[in-house]
């Protein structure tokens, strides 16, 4: 997959990109993707969900230079704690109810809402998917990168045929880094739903970046708050925690 560092100005981009799979392509999480779900006191690990179709080698537009991530309305829900991944090296806000622990393929980390079943409520973590970037030293590489993560999640969580529109493109909060917020609009069963979704590409010292995913379906819209909540608490190095 090739993706530019160059970004144009918000003013002249197209942000929305339709999700379609093509042939040969399963969609599904290669072994590229190659975080494995770890024990560290989570509910033991389930396989990941059956392939949704995947983006094949569509391009995904240029997300905006920058667009400050927003808190969706409403209240996040608490945090009772902190997500620590010893295997990516970053850590981030344990959610509480109805949020629970159950690490899942790819990831090493994960809470979940429901089933896992697209479309689902998940926030996960794991080391980038596919191979280490070339060069992580400005911040349109690691806007690349999130770019590769966010289209990775279209091919391997999200249902077939969505269409992708930025929301926000910005630097982490601490730390070295990039994310990417975003809506993606699909049909399930005839009927138009949207899940709110973002990824973040955290410098850790290591080969491979940290990156942290979460979606959420408007089946559970009221926990889109949650998604700044995560965000802004993603903190490289993980410091300890459960």
């Amino acid at each position: 997959m090739l993706f530019s560092g160059d970004q144009p100005d918000n003013a002249s981009q197209d942000t929305r990109a339709s999700v379609r799979p093509t042939a040969g392509s399963t969609g599904g999480v290669t072994s590229s993707a190659e975080p494995s779900a770890d024990d560290g006191g989570d509910a033991k690990a389930t396989p990941a969900p059956t392939p949704t179709g995947g983006a094949g080698d569509a391009a995904l537009p240029p997300p905006p230079r920058e667009k400050a991530l927003t808190p969706l309305p409403g209240k996040a829900s608490a945090s009772v704690g902190t997500v620590a991944d010893t295997r990516a090296m970053v850590s981030y806000a344990r959610l509480g109810e109805p949020w629970v622990s159950a690490a899942s393929t790819p990831f090493s980390k994960a809470l979940r809402i429901g089933p896992y079943r697209a479309p689902y409520a998940l926030v996960a973590s794991a080391l980038l998917p596919g191979d280490a970037p070339e060069k992580l030293d400005t911040d349109a590489d690691y806007t690349a990168a999130a770019v590769r993560a966010a289209k990775w999640s279209l091919q391997t969580h999200h249902p077939k045929g969505g269409t992708l529109t930025w929301t926000a493109s910005q630097r982490l909060t601490a730390g070295r880094g990039w994310l990417l917020a975003y809506q993606v609009s699909y049909q399930v069963g005839g009927q138009n739903r949207t899940s709110q979704a973002a990824v973040a590409v955290v410098d850790t010292g290591q080969a491979k970046p940290a990156m942290v995913f979460v979606t959420i379906p408007d089946t559970q819209k009221a926990r889109w708050p949650d998604i700044a909540a995560v965000l802004t608490s993603i903190r490289p190095a993980a410091p300890g925690g459960s």
